[in-house]
């Protein structure tokens, strides 16, 4: 019996070994393919999490300029007119827009809508501008009169709800992918 146990073996010992070695391709092959995935996972997380922190930095750059216009267009008790330059901080928004994919939907929808706005703002303070009486031109300003002001405030404010929520949105979403990474 042990010899015929023995031919047996030697008979199937290249068949054996090819299945085991086949079979360790296999595997090997999967675990390539896992770690590869797994590296390009890393590395768009690292892609979004790059895009969420400059996007937060220009949206956080933007707030604290609506807040400051606001402010002064408010407080101002000497009854003189206003000079708001008619440029729009978005130059990393417009760098990144073709990584824009990257983020959530959620996070899409309020990015792009902020930006718009934020973009279409020198517009309309433009049609203010056009309303008040002692228009002064000054190049890349819009003349905003005194009488204009509480109405550019609230064009500013309502702007800046919009840009609060979607900083807040990028936040949530980079804290939430930060977590993720360091507990996998």
């Amino acid at each position: 019996m042990f010899n015929s146990l023995f031919e047996n073996f030697e008979r199937f010992q290249t068949f054996l070994v090819g299945l085991l070695g086949f079979a360790g391709v296999i595997y090997t092959i999967r675990m390539n393919g896992r770690l590869v995935r797994q590296q390009y996972e890393r590395e768009r997380n690292q892609e979004r999490a790059a895009l969420r922190t400059a996007l937060i930095a220009e949206l956080g750059a933007l707030r604290n300029t609506y807040e400051d216009r606001i402010h002064m267009l408010r407080k101002d008790d000497s009854g003189h007119s206003f000079l708001i330059p008619e440029y729009v901080s978005n130059h990393v928004y417009y760098q990144l827009l073709d990584r824009i994919g990257l983020l959530t939907a959620e996070e899409l929808e309020l990015v792009i809508d902020t930006y718009l706005l934020v973009t279409e703002l020198p517009i309309r303070l433009k049609l203010l501008a056009k309303g008040t009486s002692d228009s002064s031109e000054q190049a890349g300003y819009i003349h905003i009169g005194k009488e204009f002001a509480a109405d550019a405030a609230q064009i500013h404010d309502n702007f800046l709800s919009k840009i609060i929520t979607a900083l807040a949105t990028i936040q949530r979403k980079l804290e939430q992918l930060d977590n993720e990474l360091i507990n996998p």
